[in-house]
């Protein structure tokens, strides 16, 4: 194929170079997708070739040449260039060649291997040219090997011998001609590397491509050539789906791949420690899953018909500390953040076995930003470069700018974010289909980076180099010229060069490099000369590091050499863990709580970090108040009042006994309404939960009993303003009383209610029963007794009496319960103190004795003229009026005397008699 002759590049000035956004064009392809769709070449001669000016654009020092020009270096209107490969001659770096899909017309989809050459480092460009004038060709890919020899794969499926085709060209004149064409397998999309180790693989070319469109399978996906091309050995399995994969090898030949699983949801690093052996067959001993922090975007924002990020493995092949470092970048989208593309990056520094967690290397973060087609390389000292699309400036996914990133320190930090051209509009000049390509290529030397990529300046898809020089002391001189000179005309042969230290010989600055000491030299160099210590190693001089502790030492020295200790493994001495709080020592020991408890010097019995000692302890036994719950060493039923006896509108109850013992027989109850079926299932398996109606509340029972024993609650007056008494009256409740906290009783009644002052359950620590009161009475009839009881609250119970208490009985009922701690139920002696007798309640009266004294007789009779008169002075000091017998609300009316006579009716007739004739009497 012949060649044209290179010619000077007409370039744009940076002050003329103006930009609008026109509206959205419409779609105008197909779907978005991966997998390349051949079509016929066209059958009408092309239309004359206009030309423009060709698009050199600048921002700032950084200049993008345009590559697809003619014979007279202009731009060719109305054609497409994309998906641009770089290679460059390691014998002699001004040779460039650079491949891209070729469009002649953007009136059809039928695309051919375009490249041109350089031979001056990028500044000037042969005119375009295509390998196949008449055969579909798409997804260059270019690489060089050790002797300069250029190689060009190319996918052209119609050419058989299968239905998918690669063919691999190779030039041994710099990109001037490519006499060589051989059938080379693959598929789409197929990537290629060669070794240019000098070792026992140098010269291999290997090859990867994607399962979906493969020439052999889709398990037999991996090729390599021992042989410069020449020939291919059958295709092997290669394991996983590896769709959009790249490859690197490290400085000992060993391969790495790293490519995309199950629709570019997961990606995978595949290594192979024998592909280098010419010896072998290929097979690969590791594959490892890599989380990016995202997932690998296809159709979407500024290039919807393609990729949104192309995966790049690079291998560190420098004699510096990070040699054999494996990393991996690309743009991703995080699902769980919203971002819609962040450039990330990951490293191992064991071969591949392990990953860091993925870095953001863009310093812009929002979401609305779209940071796409991100691309890496490694200079030969190790210095890694990505470069990547970036809207942030413009608030349009169609709108970017090329952004540059380094690091010098194995990826672990990264340089600020440099815009390195102007803004383009990613979706002019779509040539039947809605993209840009799919990737960019770059390739780094140890004075830059050299790119290719795609960009629409001419307001057409055209491809562009770009040599992003590296100059951290902005002097106009490279870095790398600042610090080394050569002979006029050669690299570095330039006024200025050489003029910066560099004493750590990196060929940075000396000036540019971190000096935190303010030495005016390198901190590296502090340490390298003797000039700072370096006690731990890392060279960074030991005034620099952290001195918490004050002892003119760096922390993890103290902690090394013994003078700090470190029992939490954090790197930060005890003192200074509990100094600034990071670290609690309740003792106090000088010692972190978290350590007393690992080096057994304290117990930890519930596991939340803090030494037993320190817990909470209400009783008192250096036993945690959990733990003694826990380990049955005390009760908790003294909480909030349970409520799993009675229905409610949300999922279980809160007392966990119960609701697990309910739940395991309806899981309903805990996961819908606590109902009053669930509430019947309680009752009917006696589900064993707290006693007294109360829930857990996480402190021993012993912790929360009254200082004095309980004792029954009255109102001993309803109308008193006073309310209720706390301490009843000799521990009695007057049952003609209406009692609204204690018992309500009456003669006739069949329940008896009575409230305590504080939750109390049965003398022997079970639930409340009839066992629990003694029913005793002094009338001539057997008393009732205790049939049930039920609780209303944890103070408050229902006692169901076996009949119903008759106008001639009297009968006393004595509540033998005791509180949550085994205290016994006492009588009060009226001051709110226990008198130390239980106390009673009278559940009836014997029928006429009014005066209480045990006997039917004419005083009471008297008695009750003087509750008539003006009201009863009783025991207890309290005055106490008797006026409405019936209690209906009015006093002194006939249908009390109507009352009194129905009580006296079981008298002796001498009294009945000689009542009669008194209520007819006038009344005292």
């Amino acid at each position: 194929m012949k060649w044209k002759l290179a010619i000077a590049m007409i370039l744009m000035p940076a002050a003329a170079w103006t930009f609008r956004a026109p509206a959205d064009p419409p779609d105008n392809a197909v779907d978005p997708g991966l997998q390349e769709s051949p079509v016929p070449p066209p059958t009408e001669s092309p239309a004359p070739q206009h030309t423009s000016p060709a698009g050199a654009v600048a921002r700032g020092p950084f200049v993008s040449v345009q590559v697809n020009v003619n014979a007279a270096g202009l731009n060719i209107v109305g054609d497409a260039a994309n998906e641009p490969s770089i290679a460059i001659d390691p014998t002699n770096p001004d040779r460039v060649v650079i491949g891209w899909r070729q469009f002649d017309t953007i009136l059809d989809s039928f695309r051919k291997a375009g490249w041109s050459f350089s031979h001056d480092g990028g500044q000037t460009w042969a005119a375009r040219d295509v390998l196949e004038s008449q055969e579909f060709s798409s997804d260059p890919v270019l690489a060089v090997d050790r002797l300069g020899r250029f190689y060009y794969y190319a996918l052209q499926p119609n050419r058989g011998p299968g239905e998918w085709a690669c063919y691999l060209y190779r030039s041994a004149d710099g990109g001037v001609s490519w006499p060589q064409e051989r059938y080379a397998y693959g598929g789409d999309k197929l990537w290629f590397t060669i070794d240019r180790t000098g070792g026992i693989g140098d010269g291999n070319i290997y090859s990867i491509w994607s399962p979906f469109a493969t020439c052999c399978g889709a398990g037999n996906r991996f090729a390599r050539s021992i042989n410069a091309g020449f020939t291919f050995a059958e295709p092997v399995p290669f394991p996983g789906d590896s769709f959009a994969a790249t490859l690197d090898y490290a400085a000992d030949g060993t391969l790495y791949v790293v490519g995309t699983e199950g629709q570019f949801r997961e990606f995978q690093v595949t290594r192979s420690t024998n592909a280098r052996n010419p010896t072998v067959v290929p097979t690969f001993d590791m594959i490892r899953s890599v989380d990016l922090g995202g997932v690998l975007v296809v159709g979407s924002g500024p290039n919807p018909g393609g990729l949104l990020g192309q995966p790049w493995i690079a291998v560190d092949r420098s004699t510096g500390p990070h040699r054999g470092n494996v990393y991996v970048a690309c743009s991703v989208a995080d699902l769980n953040s919203g971002n819609h593309m962040d450039v990330k990056f990951v490293r191992s520094t064991d071969g591949g076995d392990t990953w860091s967690a993925p870095i953001i290397v863009n310093d812009d973060d929002r979401a609305e930003p779209w940071q796409w087609f991100g691309t890496m390389s490694v200079a030969p000292g190790g210095r890694i470069d990505i470069v990547w699309n970036d809207t942030r400036n413009s608030a349009i996914s169609r709108v970017s700018e090329l952004y540059y990133s380094n690091s010098r320190d194995g990826g672990l930090t990264w340089s600020g974010n440099i815009a390195v051209s102007p803004p383009f509009d990613s979706h002019l000049g779509w040539p039947q289909q809605n993209k840009i390509g799919d990737y960019y290529h770059m390739i780094s030397d140890d004075t830059g980076a050299n790119l290719a990529w795609s960009a629409t300046f001419n307001g057409e898809q055209d491809v562009y180099f770009l040599r992003i020089e590296l100059d951290c002391n902005e002097n106009d001189i490279n870095d790398f010229c600042d610090v080394h000179c050569a002979a006029p005309g050669e690299l570095c042969g330039v006024p200025g060069c050489g003029q910066s230290d560099d004493c750590n010989g990196n060929d940075l600055p000396d000036e540019c490099e971190p000096d935190c000491n303010g030495t005016g030299r390198p901190d590296l160099c502090d340490v390298l000369m003797g000039d700072s210590a370096d006690c731990n190693e890392n060279l960074v001089p030991d005034e620099c590091e952290p001195d918490c502790n004050g002892t003119d030492s760096p922390d993890d020295c103290d902690i090394r050499d013994g003078i700090s200790g470190d029992c939490n493994h954090n790197a930060i001495p005890d003192e200074c863990d509990i100094a600034a709080e990071f670290s609690d020592d309740c003792q106090p020991n000088g010692r972190p709580d978290e350590c007393d408890i690992v080096l057994m010097h304290s117990q930890d019995c519930d596991g939340n970090d803090v030494p037993d000692e320190c817990d909470v302890d209400c009783n008192n036994n250096a036993v945690a108040d959990v733990c003694d719950i826990r380990d049955g060493g005390s009760r908790d039923c003294y909480g909030p009042p349970a409520n799993c006896a009675s229905p409610h509108p949300f999922p279980g109850c809160n007392d966990p006994a119960i609701e697990s013992c309910v739940c395991a027989v309806d899981a309903g109850c805990c996961s819908g309404n606590w109902d009053q079926f669930c509430v019947l299932i309680a009752g009917v398996l006696n589900c064993a939960g707290c006693t007294g109606g109360l829930a857990p509340d996480g402190i021993p029972d012993e912790c929360q009993c009254g200082a004095d024993a309980p004792y029954i609650v009255h109102r001993n007056r309803p109308a008193a303003a006073s309310g209720t008494v706390t301490s009843p009256c000799d521990g009695y409740i007057d049952p003609r009383i209406e009692s609204m906290d204690g018992a309500a009783i009456h003669y006739g009644p069949s329940f008896v209610t009575l409230v305590f002052n504080e939750p109390v359950r049965g003398a022997d620590g079970a639930p409340i029963g009839p066992g629990d009161f003694m029913v005793t009475q002094t009338g001539t009839i057997a008393p009732p007794f205790i049939t049930e009881t039920e609780s209303i609250d944890p103070t408050a119970y229902r006692l169901q009496l076996s009949r119903i208490v008759t106008p001639q009985e009297w009968t006393t009922l004595r509540a033998v319960v005791t509180d949550i701690c085994g205290n016994p139920i006492m009588q009060s002696d009226g001051t709110g103190q226990p008198g130390g007798q239980p106390d009673r309640i009278d559940i009836g009266l014997l029928p006429g004795d009014v005066n209480q004294d045990g006997h039917v007789q004419p005083v009471d009779l008297i008695n009750f003229r003087q509750y008539f008169a003006g009201g009863y002075h009783n025991a207890c000091g309290d005055d106490v009026e008797y006026f409405d017998i019936n209690h209906n609300g009015v006093v002194r009316e006939p249908a009390d005397l109507i009352r009194i006579r129905q009580i006296l009716a079981g008298t002796p007739p001498a009294t009945r008699t000689w009542l009669g004739r008194s209520m007819n009497h006038p009344r005292p």
